[in-house]
């Protein structure tokens, strides 16, 4: 005999807020539960050489469970002067796994859990006033997962973890006549750490760090040539 049940629900929000003719504020928040049973019963006979029989009885219990949040958020500035966009996203995921075997000869239970976490966040400005400081732009990243799978006398564990930084500013934009130069900066990192003991204990680390800067000399004249440096 088998069985199979779903129970799933979800809900959604969204909005857009008009804060004046410039400024907008929009966010998004969804979640989802998600639940799935599955059952099962199994008599199997083998007929023997001594004309006597070998009755397996098996019962297969399986549920899954999933909850998920998560987030979107985006607020914008669009003025004559000004261009600001700022967009963050974070989501939360908690899932399950519960898995039981029953037979006469004994029982065998397992269980797997996985929780995860995420963090986006864009950062975008613009201005087209002065000769220093008219862009800058920001990217940031953070991720945590931790899964744990556990077993009759057995528990295994993995852990990873990782962080992303990235930025970008235009240091100065010069015109003089045919001659434009620019110069544009970026700095940022990233690292990440993964400790397990699945097959061996193993932890490791890693992490990088960069500095950019980009001179950019260009002569034009519009219509006619261009030229980059």
């Amino acid at each position: 005999s088998w069985s199979y049940r779903n129970d799933s629900y979800s809900a959604s929000v969204n909005q857009l807020f008009k804060i004046d003719d410039d400024r907008t504020l929009t966010f998004n928040i969804n979640y989802l539960y998600d639940r799935q049973k599955q059952d099962s019963h199994s008599i199997t006979d083998y007929y023997l050489r001594n004309d006597s029989f070998w009755i397996i009885n098996e019962i297969n219990r399986a549920v899954n469970h999933i909850n998920f949040l998560g987030g979107n958020f985006v607020y914008k500035l669009n003025s004559r002067k000004l261009y600001l966009k700022d967009k963050s996203s974070l989501n939360f995921n908690f899932s399950r796994v519960n898995d039981a075997l029953e037979e006469d000869t004994g029982d065998v239970g397992q269980r797997f859990n996985v929780n995860d976490f995420n963090f986006r966040n864009s950062f975008c400005l613009l201005t087209n006033r002065g000769i220093f400081g008219r862009s800058f732009t920001s990217e940031l990243s953070v991720y945590h997962t931790h899964t744990d799978l556990s077993l009759p006398e057995i528990h295994r564990n993995f852990l990873y973890n990782r962080f992303f930084i990235e930025n970008g500013i235009n240091l100065l934009t010069f015109n003089f006549r045919l001659l434009k130069i620019v110069l544009d900066g970026k700095a940022g990192g990233r690292s990440s750490h993964i400790t397990t003991d699945f097959l061996q204990k193993n932890d490791v680390s890693y992490q990088e760090y960069n500095v950019l800067l980009n001179p950019t000399v260009m002569l034009f004249q519009q219509g006619k040539i261009q030229f980059t440096v």
